[in-house]
């Protein structure tokens, strides 16, 4: 049987599931491969875990077969289940605001709140250089350490305060706390962040900052801004759940958890993934 379906659907067969949202486009094949792959290896298996990848249609069919006939078996024994997404497109909103948003994959996260059904209450998102490198299991218990109010749990880029690349056109007027952020991996309480209204609001952060900013990366910069305006909804990350090669610069460690220790998942080069 296998466990790979290429739906349209974003509802889970089960809520008592681990889910991961991985954003695949841009011929992200490999690497998506690589990164789904990291995902099966990695889980214990004691729970069920739903991983979600988004790629263009057309690249779809080839990824379905090369992960079945390599890896679906595998997958099955794992308890792992693959749902191939289609483009989202602008959600069901009709918003000229919205397209200009979505026109880079890296706002996918954006709209998870409202890709996915109320049915799933929590996701991991993460890009497709990661790599999981001990089980996901641990990085999903991470949720059960939020507060009441926490719904948003992200990483560090360097380590360093206005040091990373994100930084390099960082806004005087907003909290340098939030400026050192990498998107590569985001623990997201849909619930709370539905109730929220974290997607409208983010539009009109768009709509009021962009004209000012001309965001060259539309996610992180309004994350930035949406947990300046919010702050008691971040939840930081140990740096060792999205280790960074920025996080060893001039043969200094910047994530000392990770000396000696694991660390997962841990954020490939882009240079050397990808063929851009």
């Amino acid at each position: 049987m296998s466990h790979l379906l290429y739906t349209h659907s974003f509802s889970p067969v089960h809520t008592s599931s681990i889910n991961i949202a991985v954003c695949g486009y841009g011929k992200r094949i490999f690497p998506s491969l690589n990164a789904v792959k990291s995902n099966v290896i990695s889980s214990r298996g004691h729970v069920r875990v739903n991983i979600y990848l988004f790629m263009e249609k057309e690249y779809q069919d080839f990824f379905r077969r090369s992960y079945h006939d390599h890896f679906g078996a595998f997958a099955g024994h794992k308890n792992v289940h693959l749902f191939v997404m289609t483009e989202i497109g602008n959600r069901g909103h009709d918003s000229t605001e919205d397209d200009r948003m979505w026109q880079s994959c890296t706002t996918l996260p954006l709209f998870l709140p409202d890709v996915f059904t109320n049915d799933v209450g929590s996701v991991i998102y993460m890009d497709a250089d990661m790599l999981f490198l001990a089980p996901v299991d641990d990085l999903w218990e991470q949720f059960s350490l939020m507060n009441a109010n926490q719904a948003i749990g992200m990483a560090n880029h360097t380590g360093l305060k206005l040091t990373g690349p994100s930084n390099r056109k960082a806004y005087a007027s907003f909290d340098a706390r939030f400026v050192d952020l990498n998107h590569g991996v985001i623990l997201m309480d849909l619930t709370r962040l539905r109730s929220f209204q974290f997607t409208q609001r983010l539009r009109d952060i768009y709509v009021k900052y962009q004209p000012i900013y001309q965001f060259p990366n539309p996610n992180l910069n309004l994350l930035h801004i949406y947990l300046h305006l919010y702050p008691e909804q971040l939840f930081l990350l140990d740096c060792s759940w999205n280790y960074r090669s920025s996080h060893c610069l001039n043969e200094i460690s910047y994530c000392l958890s990770a000396t000696g220790q694991r660390c997962t998942p841990a954020a490939g080069k882009r240079v050397h993934l990808y063929d851009e």
